[in-house]
């Protein structure tokens, strides 16, 4: 790579000297993101359709809020919030053997869905308060593990 002024005579930058401070860059950005000071997450659906792939891991280190739309975690999918989930309107569709562990508590609200199909599993270690409407064809554990 070199780095001049046209016209004049350019000197090369040595390629382990950029990848040095390439990393430095990195490491600062990093840091000053605030990913390395273990800010919570918070996942929020405000209305649209959020679909989980088949077979994929999410882990949310904080909150999930859902004020609308639909959540769709797909077969053998696996959604894991650290914190509370409040399901205030919409739908949480857990399709085959899809798994959902939420360690705090989960509300789902009276204009809300939640349907654990097939065999997957749904584990609350809090409270689950429903005002809402559940459908299970699976398993649904509430309490400590």
């Amino acid at each position: 790579m070199w780095l001049g002024i046209s016209g004049s005579r350019q000197k090369p930058i040595e390629p382990m000297r950029t990848q040095r401070l390439l990393r430095r860059l990195l490491w600062v950005a990093f840091l000053w993101s605030g990913a390395a000071g273990g800010y919570a997450q918070t996942l929020v659906n405000n209305g649209a359709h959020l679909t989980l792939a088949p077979g994929i891991l999410v882990v949310v280190n904080g909150d999930f809020l859902q004020t609308s739309g639909t959540t769709t975690v797909g077969t053998t999918a696996t959604l894991k919030v650290s914190g509370n989930v409040t399901i205030s309107s919409g739908q949480l569709q857990l399709q085959g053997d899809a798994s959902m562990t939420v360690t705090g508590n989960m509300d789902i609200g009276p204009s809300a869905t939640v349907d654990r199909a097939a065999s997957g599993m749904l584990e609350v270690h809090g409270t689950l308060n429903n005002q809402g409407t559940v459908t299970n064809h699976g398993t649904v554990e509430v309490g400590p593990p």
